[in-house]
């Protein structure tokens, strides 16, 4: 059996969804050697927190609201714990991916999104999926989904200009990436990803990410407390856990759908 993978109850159910199911198998996320060691990165403790913790509160936010969180009232460059009670919270946010880069320094996914409908010169804000097995199926969804979209392959390319937004949503910490901070210009910082991001307020790590391809939505999560099935959805009741064999995944590779098991 394979390890088990947290569901919401009936999630399977949910219309319009294709639910990845990724129990310990192997995927191929780009080959990335961080040039700054984990344990030296800025605020280390804070951008690589586990994914997916049930005791944080999940609320829902907005590119134009994260543009105007207020800085933290003391500004700490190095600090591990939370320097604003903002970063205490996760936020689930919709919006259109325009830009999304690896940054060679922790190869993370930095990821530029602004509101939806939104043109390719509006503010941004960024989000950023960090790098580990607890969050290459996510990595490797974006992967595929920019490949099927016909704007690049991150593994070939360490930047990305999208010439069509993608539309996404994410669930990830709040997180003030006090290095970027700056007191000539302290609202949108210095270095922090292309001339269109407008705070320094980001959502890191991200442990979910849905992203609409057509009209179905793909969703993957990471981490191995995790919920899978609604966006942003991170409430323990009414969640169980169970073990996935790969005979019944090939089942459902195999064309027959989850009455038919």
């Amino acid at each position: 059996m394979t390890n088990p993978v947290w569901l919401k109850r009936g999630s399977l159910r949910r219309p319009g969804f294709v639910i990845l199911l990724l129990c310990g198998f192997s995927f191929a996320d780009v080959t990335c050697t961080p040039t700054t060691p984990v344990s030296n990165q800025s605020r280390t403790d804070m951008k690589h927190r586990a994914p997916g913790l049930r005791n944080v509160s999940v609320n829902q936010t907005s590119v134009p609201e994260m543009l105007n969180w207020p800085n933290p009232t003391k500004i700490v460059k190095i600090s591990g714990s939370p320097i604003d009670t903002r970063e205490t919270q996760a936020f689930t946010l919709n919006g259109d991916l325009w830009h999304v880069k690896i940054e060679g320094n922790d190869c993370d996914f930095h990821l530029e999104v602004s509101g939806p409908g939104d043109s390719s010169s509006a503010d941004r804000v960024i989000v950023e999926v960090a790098q580990g097995p607890a969050f290459t199926q996510i990595r490797n969804l974006l992967i595929d989904a920019l490949m099927n979209a016909g704007e690049g392959d991150l593994r070939n390319s360490k930047s990305l200009d999208l010439s069509q937004p993608l539309p996404i949503q994410v669930t990830g910490f709040a997180f003030f990436d006090a290095f970027h901070y700056s007191r000539s210009n302290p609202k949108r910082g210095h270095g922090h990803g292309t001339s269109a991001v407008g705070t320094i307020w980001e959502l890191h790590p991200v442990w979910q990410l849905s992203v609409r391809t057509g009209t179905r939505p793909t969703l993957a999560t990471g981490g191995a407390h995790a919920v899978m099935g609604e966006p942003g959805g991170a409430a323990p009741e009414g969640v169980f856990d169970f073990a996935i064999s790969r005979s019944f995944l090939e089942k459902l590779e195999g064309g027959n759908s989850i009455t038919q098991l």
